[in-house]
């Protein structure tokens, strides 16, 4: 099962050398499983599997593992006569069974791997098609647990890279580990300190119907590697982020290199320098850069380079352990070639940019074409067609890059935007959905780099279209931002999770409790905000045989619109499946660019419209009105809207509103307005210029003007509104804080899946109340402290006292005894419109389980606040002490919690 032969010892150190010294070379030698004399750490091919049991989608965040009900997977000893329940098993109960992993070699010795053992299961015996027919893709997904094992045959222990692709959970000799790699995107493995001899690795499978399909069997293959580290500091070459060189000058200055700890010690970057270039750094230069032990950060900085030819750069970073107990160690370097690659200026070239949250991103940007009918115009401002990319696409690939190639001649400035990852962080939704801001906002500074004398950019006119998640991207923008939207060509696009994939295999719970966290789904449900398409040209394509995204989801769109008293083109392809060559170019998708491209935004109003909001916080206005308070947050708000053009500089509008508390108003075509809010008659004047406007609904139930906004602390502001997800909407790099051992083990876990599902950036710090105002971005708070919990300012939502755990509701708090909960993740509102996301345990495993609802997967659902009991562990949501929203003065929202 485990081997090598002394033979191969040479030709693998002469490998790691020539890999340590060029960077580029690449080797294969064969099965390691077979060899024997290298003492590298080496995985079993026989393990064991027990399983199927039921999961729901996205349900793995929760628990609802039945094996936790016996003591949990890593606790049960291997006996094959034992039998466990479970609703897919024959008789209702599953038993052990065995499979053999594959061992496939690595072709990328430059970064120490040893190979790749592939584990694939299935489980025949389940009349998986039966059930389908019943429940629908629902029927495909199911989780299972598979032991295998880790030997180091050396005498030392050493740290070892561990990589966990399509993977979640899993344990190592009992420890759990949350987070994986479920993506397969590679960017931060776990680093592992493997002692000497036999270790045992227990796997969570969860399959996915979303992440893997829905067609054939519904097997699932997992992946593990194993690779040593060649040096405590590493710059980890696969994803670093270089502009493209344009007519010898950098598209953009911003250039960014992740930086690996692997070491057992704190390391601190303190310079970096680019040969013959001066450079400095994005963020403060009087903060440092510190790498927890294990931790990857990108680090982001400038550079100053015109008129190079060169084919690469050669970057140098200076960095010296930052040990509190010896502060004076002896600086060391890393270093790295990094190629460039050169483009011509109206080629599709890579624009890197600051995001919102510190770090740097990119998208491909196509200027206007030199024969664009445009071109010759002069003061013409082209709008900017956003192309979003499918989930696992990259941006800067062939794929996606040329996939408009057709249109070449637009008179539009093409983005292909990134959205920071290959599946857009969180499906173009808070975090993607702010790349998409960042790269636009960059299109002028690239005109001024480049002294463009071609088309200007109006960047507040998009023409929206992208493919798969990109057309339901394309719905999301749409949806929720329908001002900056021109025109909107979905393709192949779903409308939302629960509708790709039912929720139908969720443990069951009380209908109260699965409704809270539906809710909490609902700014992701773009069929419920379907008004805010009305006046907005769209075009929807879908192939009539798509077995990805079914056609139902379009034919669905399109009546719903038409329910909304609008219209779509629907084009639907006959013989067609999900993806084939020029599917964004289609002659009706051409000609729907070329019209759009020619379209005036102010020729598009109307006198009629509905504004519909789910979430205040990620949605824009239509026709200058958004709503910006919502009277119950577990319900969708709306406000029907008429308008009366008096004369050339006066109207009159009509509002009548559900649950709204307060609305933004800002209209550009009228000097005067009047206005009138369910039935209350208010004085406007907008002499203001197009600044937005407050109208608030007061306590009596009146609607009246306000010359300001509210700012007050006490009143929780549109961008903290939306459950555990708002604090991807962070103006900075996340601070995550621990307390001890035990909880720096915790923001280890938080950093790392930040940064491996969203390339964030975190600083892991102990906790000091004085520190978190200095935080430039949201933080992460993880606790076990019972008295106080923390001292993060008024209004907390949650405090822990020495009797308990309390909610503050309007008159009154609900405490939870200590024996009673397990533990809590809530936000909480920080100085500067910034949020506070409490990790908190009345002991490790309820630290445990609070961690694991840190945002990471989407349409896992997550309202403002959670307490926890042991038993969600096994029942999920059923397992909740405590669920719901809090209001705009941050107390338990009545009529949204759950007790």
């Amino acid at each position: 099962m485990f081997g090598v032969s002394h033979a191969i010892v040479w030709l693998v150190l002469l490998a790691l050398y020539q890999c340590e010294i060029t960077g580029t070379s690449q080797w294969t030698v064969g099965p390691l499983q077979t060899i024997t004399g290298l003492p590298s750490p080496l995985i079993s091919d026989t393990w064991q599997i027990l399983g199927p049991f039921q999961i729901g989608t996205r349900e793995a965040a929760w628990g609802s593992d039945p094996l936790e009900y016996h003591g949990g997977f890593p606790s049960i000893k291997y006996n094959a006569s034992e039998s466990f329940k479970s609703a897919l098993g024959l008789n209702g109960s599953v038993t052990w069974s065995e499979t053999t992993g594959i061992w496939m070699e690595s072709m990328d010795k430059c970064n120490s791997g040893y190979g790749q053992m592939s584990l694939s299961l299935s489980f025949p015996e389940v009349n998986w098609d039966f059930l389908q027919s019943v429940y629908g893709w629902s029927a495909k997904q199911y989780q299972a647990w598979m032991r295998g094992s880790i030997l180091n045959e050396g005498d030392t222990s050493e740290n070892v890279l561990l990589y966990t692709d399509q993977i979640l959970e899993y344990a190592i000799d009992g420890t759990r580990h949350w987070g994986g790699d479920f993506y397969s995107y590679r960017r931060a493995p776990h680093i592992i300190h493997l002692r000497p001899g036999l270790h045992t690795i227990d796997i969570r499978v969860v399959r996915d119907v979303r992440a893997m399909g829905g067609t054939g069997e519904p097997s699932t293959t997992v992946r593990l590697e194993l690779a040593r580290p060649r040096r405590s500091l590493e710059i980890i070459k696969s994803s670093v982020l270089v502009p493209d060189v344009v007519d010898g000058v950098l598209s953009s200055p911003y250039i960014s290199i992740p930086l690996r700890n692997a070491g057992s010690d704190w390391v601190r970057a303190e310079s970096v320098d680019v040969a013959g270039v001066s450079t400095h750094r994005l963020d403060d230069l009087s903060s440092s850069f510190l790498l927890a032990p294990g931790q990857t950060r990108p680090f982001a900085f400038e550079i100053d380079l015109e008129g190079y030819h060169q084919s690469s750069i050669e970057v140098t970073v200076t960095y010296a352990a930052a040990n509190t107990a010896n502060t004076t160690t002896i600086p060391s370097t890393t270093s790295i070639n990094i190629p460039l690659r050169h483009r011509s200026r109206h080629d599709a070239q890579k624009l890197t940019y600051p995001h919102p949250s510190g770090i740097v991103s990119y998208a491909m940007l196509r200027p206007p074409a030199a024969n664009a009918s445009c071109s010759k115009i002069q003061d013409f401002r082209a709008p900017i067609l956003l192309a979003l990319h499918g989930a696992g696409v990259d941006a800067d690939s062939d794929q996606q890059t040329h996939s408009l190639d057709a249109v070449v001649d637009l008179c539009a400035w093409v983005l292909f935007p990134s959205g920071v990852t290959t599946w857009s962080g969180d499906d173009w939704h808070n975090w993607g959905f702010a790349d998409v801001q960042a790269a636009v906002d960059a299109i002028p500074g690239w005109m001024a780099r480049f002294d463009w004398i071609g088309p200007g950019v109006d960047v507040q006119s998009w023409i929206v279209s992208g493919h798969s998640n990109g057309g339901q991207g394309t719905w999301y923008i749409l949806a929720h931002h329908p001002d900056k939207v021109l025109a909107a060509a979905p393709v192949s696009g779903y409308l939302s999770i629960p509708q790709y994939v039912p929720y139908q295999f969720w443990h069951q719970a009380d209908p109260v409790i699965l409704a809270l966290v539906q809710s909490s789904l609902s700014s992701y449900r773009h069929q419920l905000l379907a008004p805010n398409s009305r006046g907005i040209p769209i075009l929807q394509q879908h192939g009539r045989i798509d077995d990805n995204v079914p056609a139902y989801h379009a034919r669905l769109m399109s009546q719903l619109i038409a329910e909304a008293n609008w219209s779509s083109t629907y084009v639907e392809l006959p013989d067609r499946n999900h993806w084939f060559d020029g599917v964004m170019t289609t002659p009706a998708l051409q000609e729907f660019y070329r019209s759009s491209a020619a379209l005036e935004k102010r020729a598009m109003a109307l006198d009629m419209f509905r504004v519909v909001s789910a979430n205040p916080g990620d949605t824009g206005p239509k026709q200058g009105i958004r709503i910006r308070r919502l009277e119950e947050p577990s319900r969708v708000g709306l406000v029907d809207v008429v308008v009366e053009q008096i004369d050339a500089d006066t109207c009159f509008f009509e509002l009548k509103t559900r649950n709204v508390r307060e609305i933004g108003f800002q209209y550009y075509d009228c000097g005067i307005v009047g206005l009138r809010v369910d039935g209350k008659e208010l004085v406007a004047d907008i002499s203001r210029e197009s600044l937005e406007w407050p109208v608030v609904k007061g306590n009596d139930g009146l609607w009246m003007e306000s010359l300001v906004w509210d700012t007050s602390t006490s009143l929780r502001s549109t961008i903290q509104m939306g459950g555990f997800d708002a604090i991807l909407r962070t103006k900075g790099r996340f601070t995550v804080t621990y307390e001890d051992a035990i909880t720096f083990v915790k923001a280890q876990q938080i950093a790392r899946n930040f940064y491996q599902y969203f390339a964030a950036d975190s600083l892991i710090a102990e906790y000091d109340s004085s520190a978190l105002s200095s935080a430039p971005g949201n933080v992460i708070l993880t606790s076990l402290t019972r008295e106080p919990l923390i001292d993060i300012g008024e209004p907390s939502p949650i405090t822990i006292r020495d009797d308990g755990l309390h909610l503050r509701r309007a008159n009154w708090d609900e405490r939870f005894p200590f024996e009673e909960i397990s533990g809590a993740i809530f936000v909480s509102p920080l100085d500067n419109h910034r949020l506070a996301l409490v990790v908190w345990g009345v002991d490790e495993a309820g630290l445990t389980s609070a961690s694991r609802l840190v945002p990471l997967l989407t349409g896992v659902g997550s309202p403002d606040f959670v307490v926890l009991d042991k038993s969600m562990a096994w029942q999920g949501v059923a397992g909740v002490r405590a669920i719901g929203y809090f209001d705009d003065e941050w107390r338990v929202a009545e009529r949204s919690s759950y007790v």
